[in-house]
């Protein structure tokens, strides 16, 4: 690739999609590209925004964001807009649309095209890989994934897909035992921690291993 190019790396929204910018970028950084994280003082020239959709709120946040992104991009400041994310996973459609002014849209599951997209070979072996951006003492273990429960009011079914178990100790050992920083305390976090038979309760931080 050269000299290193800077990604900066936006997410809103919750810590599952902390989580995913975090397994993102490790595949970035293996790629040979310099990871920004959140910055608004950068001069990276590529800039993915990993988008929330949940609620009004968010939905509002991230469109501003992609705006904010898109003014950047006309004005010159940067030259590459990604935008992956919950918000893109369900209104893509929409969003080409009113927003052309990005480069290209991907849901909420498709980290290996937004890899592919820029340049990059996705590496399955380092499916559990994170750069960890949290302060040192503590980490979030997405646990679980979707919701089979499908209720009239609520999206993440049709954002994340139905419910699916992560192994959350293989998860744990190969994501944040290899990490450069390992934290003394481990959020678990998950759209649904109790289902019959296929997860366990776990709602709070728990010292999981000494640091």
């Amino acid at each position: 690739m050269g000299a290193k190019q800077k990604i900066n790396v936006i997410t809103l929204g919750c810590s599952k999609n902390l989580v995913d910018s975090e397994h993102l970028m490790a595949q970035l950084d293996e790629a040979g590209y310099e990871i920004e994280v959140d910055s608004n003082s950068t001069d990276a020239k590529i800039v993915i925004v990993n988008t929330c959709g949940f609620i009004g709120d968010a939905k509002e946040e991230a469109i501003q964001t992609i705006l904010e992104c898109a003014e950047a991009k006309a004005e010159g400041r940067i030259e590459k807009l990604f935008v992956m994310g919950c918000l893109s996973e369900r209104y893509a459609d929409e969003l080409r649309g009113e927003i052309p002014e990005v480069d290209d849209y991907f849901g909420a599951r498709s980290l290996k095209e937004v890899v592919e997209a820029l340049g990059a070979d996705y590496l399955p072996e380092l499916e559990t890989d994170r750069l960890l951006t949290t302060p040192d003492h503590y980490a979030y273990l997405k646990i679980g994934e979707g919701c089979n429960w499908h209720c009239a009011y609520c999206a993440i079914p049709l954002i994340r897909g139905n419910h699916r178990r992560r192994g959350w100790y293989r998860w744990a050992s190969r994501s944040l035992l290899s990490s450069p920083k390992i934290p003394p305390t481990t959020a678990k976090t998950s759209m649904v921690s109790v289902v019959w038979r296929s997860c366990c309760v776990v709602c709070a931080p728990s010292r999981a291993w000494s640091g």
